[in-house]
């Protein structure tokens, strides 16, 4: 069985330095990779999403500036079953659960996919994956 999924991506850049260079690829795609790097050399890398670049938004604050690039994109894929560690938040609607949020981010969980916490087993809706320099988090809507 498959199933059609709907991508939303977006990534915040947190400076003007590469605005020139952005907005020249305006008509691009949005592609988001897990890298492995050993000792600063990239030995492996396996693209996770992409969405096609909708929106360019320049951000200019007193301090800071930044670029926010977003965008969707429709995928075919094969629902799975996950189970999920580091489960650190669950949010219960009417007994069932509503969401769940993890410390450690599975980047292969997908909407249409089955999570199972290890309480719960529950179709997932949406993953909003954040990731910065020293912090990490899934949220996960059932």
């Amino acid at each position: 069985m498959t199933v059609s999924v709907q991508n939303y991506l977006s990534v915040s850049v947190p400076s003007m330095n590469q605005a020139t260079e952005i907005a020249d690829r305006s008509n691009g795609e949005l592609v988001l990779y897990k890298i492995l790097s050993i000792n600063g050399e990239q030995m492996q890398a396996e693209e996770i999403a992409r969405a096609t670049l909708e929106n360019i938004l320049i951000y200019e604050g007193g301090k800071n500036q930044s670029i926010v690039l977003d965008g969707y994109k429709t995928m075919i894929k094969t629902p799975k079953e996950t189970f999920l560690t580091d489960v650190v938040y669950r949010r219960m609607s009417g007994g069932a659960i509503a969401a769940v949020r993890t410390a450690i981010p599975d980047t292969y969980l997908e909407p249409g996919d089955t999570a199972i916490d290890g309480f719960n087993e529950f179709e997932v809706t949406a993953v909003t994956v954040v990731v910065g320099e020293n912090y990490s988090q899934m949220d996960i809507e059932a």
